[in-house]
């Protein structure tokens, strides 16, 4: 009987341990909650919004979550709702949240991941914001740093074009995004969006996007590459600034320093016909640009438009009414040349805004030059005044061949020109080389053509089976080395004389069975050799090595044999230890 209550005892004791381990409660009109504390879980069910009551009914459990799960149906996480949760690692954010309040995820540290399941939806969460709050932590990936979609870690990141604003602060800190797409729809990038995505090397933004808020790209300092498909839709963008933050970097520009244009560096900028305003900090930092041309529509250039952009040395501005503002718009270096219509030259030497500009000229009075590839393609042109000098470009590389100047002079510069990069065809050295390190031939043959051989090479004991390299399309310099056969037997032509007067007493062909040759590390056997021309009725042979490396006279190969060793002869090493067969090729000695 006592046996069996102390079963029962212990059976209640279990199921009371079990259910002290869920803990639960309710978060809102139609959602509650529960935490197993022992596998660190928590859940939320039900639907709609979630209260924001201080502190949560749940308030005293956080230290035990390590994974949360949001229901599809619920649409807002409360203020401070899982602030304090230390321990919290992963949480899931469901497509139907709109909403997150200030301090959701305040001091969760140890937050490692977020998953969702779509962009759009992601993009559309309000992720609410107070400076005096740092209520960025709203958003999980404030500490997470990892994103996955579906399950797949987000690296490379595509809007669909059905987002019409990504929300701020909604890809913030995804340090694992390296590329972004927006592709054509999308309006408006939010507040700080991406702002410290550290991996993030390229951009691509479309012409719907019109206003770029400040912080979107902060802290984006890999970032290479910025992609567009429209230079008049780019100038237009507006891209905020926020004075009151030191993080306030909108324009991925910035840190990219080169923008693309349907694939191709800009490097002179045209800005078409019809743009009205250069938005502020368009091209803010974009050090490849060297020229830049504003249309004659052009009626205000926006602050920075063009700060930083240190290697502009021509400003072209076709308005004939000077457009406002031009004296913030960053280009205030006094290597740039500014050039306006002739009739309005006065008129922008006494405007306000063009007043710093120390060399105004009339459009069209400058000469163009044109450095050419080989092959028609144009490297750059450059616009220069008559008698002063142009830059060239970078030497061009071409296969095969070297680059040796240009076809003619380009200083004093007195008329339009194309000057034509001039190149010299690279020659190479063959060299046919044999078994024995002897050069049979070598060859000097101009890039891509073809050596001749010399005739097949003859060795004794050995079919000669070609070349171990194709030498047709001659690309380097090159060594080609003779390739031979030898098999388990070979026939050879025994000729044995007189060792008097040397006289033939016998000469006719025999079967001789070639030994296999040790193995030496460093060496390459390239076969045995016949010691003396006078044969006395046994055949001594040596083993033949080279080597690339070497160069002593001998070479010890085997320490607990110091007889055997190589000896040097000429190009070739020899082992010592004659080897001597009889006619009928049984070995004597």
């Amino acid at each position: 009987m006592r046996k069996i209550l102390s079963i029962i005892y212990a059976l209640v004791m279990i199921i009371s341990s079990t259910y002290a381990a869920i803990q639960t409660g309710t978060c809102g009109t139609n959602l509650s909650w529960s935490i197993n504390t022992r596998d660190s879980t928590m859940v939320i069910e039900g639907f709609g919004k979630m209260n924001s009551p201080s502190p949560f009914s749940f308030e005293q459990y956080k230290s035990y979550v390590k994974y949360l799960y949001l229901p599809e149906g619920m649409t807002s996480i409360g203020y401070e709702a899982f602030k304090n949760c230390t321990n919290l690692v992963r949480v899931n954010i469901p497509r139907s949240i709109l909403q997150s309040g200030n301090g959701a995820f305040k001091s969760c540290e140890k937050l490692d991941s977020v998953l969702i399941t779509d962009i759009a939806s992601w993009c559309a969460i309000d992720f609410y914001w107070d400076k005096y709050y740092n209520g960025a932590t709203s958003n999980p990936m404030t500490n997470a740093k990892h994103m996955y979609v579906n399950g797949e870690l987000l690296t490379d990141l595509v809007i669909p074009d059905n987002v019409k604003v990504i929300g701020n602060y909604a890809f913030i800190n995804c340090e694992d995004l390296k590329t972004l797409v927006i592709q054509e729809g999308d309006s408006i990038i939010g507040i700080s969006a991406f702002s410290h995505c550290t991996s993030l090397t390229t951009v691509t933004i479309p012409s719907s996007v019109k206003e770029v808020w400040y912080g979107a790209f902060s802290g984006c300092a890999k970032i290479t590459k910025v992609n567009i498909a429209d230079i008049g839709a780019w100038s237009s963008i507006s891209f905020s600034f926020y004075s009151y933050t030191s993080d306030s970097i909108t324009n991925p520009l910035y840190y990219a320093k080169s923008l693309y244009l349907s694939g191709e560096k800009v490097t002179d900028l045209v800005i078409p016909e019809g743009v009205k305003y250069i938005g502020q900090y368009a091209f803010h930092n974009c050090k490849d640009l060297v020229s830049v041309t504003l249309p004659s529509t052009t009626i205000s250039v926006g602050g920075n438009a063009f700060r930083y952009c240190s290697n502009i040395s021509k400003l072209t501005v076709a308005a004939t009414i000077p457009p406002e503002n031009a004296r913030y718009c960053g280009i205030r270096n006094s290597k740039c040349k500014l050039y306006v219509p002739e009739e309005s030259i006065d008129t922008y030497a006494n405007s306000v805004w063009w007043e710093d500009f120390l060399e105004i000229r009339a459009i069209g009075s400058q000469l163009r030059v044109c450095f050419v590839d080989w092959d028609g393609t144009i490297l750059s042109c450059v616009d220069v005044d008559e008698g002063e000098s142009a830059t060239s470009p970078e030497v061009p590389i071409r296969e095969g061949y070297t680059f040796i100047g240009w076809d003619k002079d380009f200083d004093n510069v007195s008329e339009d020109m194309t000057v034509i990069a001039q190149y010299r065809i690279n020659r190479y050295e063959v060299r046919f080389v044999d078994w024995d390190a002897e050069v049979l031939k070598s060859d000097s043959v101009d890039w891509n053509t073809s050596a001749t051989a010399p005739a097949n090479p003859y060795r004794k004991g050995f079919t000669f089976k070609g070349w171990d390299k194709k030498f047709d399309h001659v690309k380097s310099d090159l060594t080609v080395n003779a390739l031979y056969e030898i098999g388990e037997e070979t026939n050879i032509v025994i000729t044995f004389k007189n060792g008097n007067d040397g006289n033939t007493i016998l000469s006719y062909p025999i079967i001789l069975k070639i030994p296999e040759a040790p193995n030496i590390e460093g060496f390459t056997f390239q076969g045995w050799r016949p010691v003396a021309e006078y044969i006395d009725g046994a055949i001594e042979i040596e083993a033949i090595y080279t080597s690339e490396t070497t160069a002593a006279s001998e070479v010890y190969v085997n320490p607990s044999n110091p007889t055997q060793k190589l000896i040097r002869d000429g190009n070739v090493y020899i082992l010592s230890g004659i080897q001597a067969f009889t006619i009928s090729g049984q070995k004597v000695r």
